[in-house]
């Protein structure tokens, strides 16, 4: 270690010394039922598109509707692989550009249009975040009403990696000018099946 590292570290031991650890705040957890069209309402507010269908096939043949003659898609979901082929081990820049992704929801937040994804669905968790357009598949009856709920709910799981998505990508860093895409999908689809 760096002797000026050394000394920070050892200032602000000296000035945590003897003092009590603040606990955790309180989570509340709400017991509410969660509503499918408060779900939708937020994922507008967050920028998203909603769209209801019958199964994965269904959001497979729409997606291909949406972006018809593009060749630069994957799908990412167990028993629906085509598109792009990503094998372990591949370099993730062979995928570049990448126009669309679908990849598998694992359940939705109704108070902010926030979707839980984890990294054992997909082939390489870079996906979602680096094509244009992201579509997650996402069962209707997988919703929880708040994030008390939702971090219950991961907190009980064994994962590698996971994270919330929440509408396409913003950015307002730069001159205070709100950009999409700027560090991830400009779109946003939730293709809500079941």
């Amino acid at each position: 270690m760096s002797d000026s590292r050394d000394h920070i570290i050892n200032r602000i031991r000296k000035a945590l010394k003897g003092r009590e650890p603040v606990p955790l705040p309180s989570l509340e957890v709400s017991r509410t039922e969660p509503s499918l069209e408060r779900f939708e309402n937020a994922l507008a507010k967050a920028g998203a598109r909603c769209q209801r269908l019958a199964d994965a096939g269904a959001a497979l043949q729409y997606m291909k509707g949406l972006h018809p003659g593009e060749s630069r898609w994957i799908t990412c979901l167990q028993e629906q692989r085509e598109g792009l082929e990503f094998a372990e081990g591949m370099d993730i820049k062979t995928l570049f550009p990448l126009e669309w992704a679908m990849i598998k929801g694992r359940f939705g937040v109704e108070e902010n249009g926030a979707i839980w994804i984890e990294g054992g669905d997909l082939p390489h968790r870079m996906i979602p975040f680096m094509c244009e357009t992201l579509a997650v598949v996402l069962d209707a009856r997988q919703l929880v009403a708040d994030m008390g709920q939702a971090y219950e709910r991961i907190g009980r799981v064994q994962y590698d990696y996971g994270c919330f998505i929440a509408g396409p990508s913003k950015t307002a860093d730069i001159e205070q000018t709100l950009v999409t895409g700027a560090q991830g999908p400009k779109a946003l689809w939730v293709l809500m099946v079941g």
